[in-house]
């Protein structure tokens, strides 16, 4: 995705729904939870915040309020409306979408149970 805008931070963080684990963290994920894997060996796991795996260094995402398909961290979302981030990702990839404070998207449409047989 190619946009350019800043990050604000949030008068109140998000519940977690989702978490992005770089593929350096060793974390065992509870069963149930559904995930990707990106390219880069990073994943990105989605439930309830209960059964999140907390670590150091991992980025905890929650809904976005008005666009429940736009996960962005919870500490911060972007300046721009999410509407409009919405509107330019349906024309890329279908949701929902993981917004990444480096301004990538991870596309969780083919997001899988993790204990799913392949």
């Amino acid at each position: 995705m190619n946009a350019t805008f800043g990050w604000v931070t949030r008068d109140a963080p998000l519940a977690p729904a989702a978490v992005w684990l770089p593929g350096s963290l060793q974390v065992e994920p509870a069963p149930g939870l559904t995930g990707v894997r990106t390219h880069t060996g990073d994943w990105l796991l989605l439930g309830p915040a209960a059964q999140l795996p907390w670590s150091e260094g991992a980025l905890y995402l929650g809904r976005e309020p008005d666009e429940p398909f736009l996960l962005a961290p919870t500490w911060m979302r972007p300046e721009w409306p999410a509407s409009w981030l919405v509107e330019l990702l349906r024309s890329r990839c279908p949701p929902p979408w993981a917004l990444l404070p480096d301004r990538s998207v991870v596309g969780l449409a083919l997001a899988a149970a993790l204990d799913a047989p392949p």
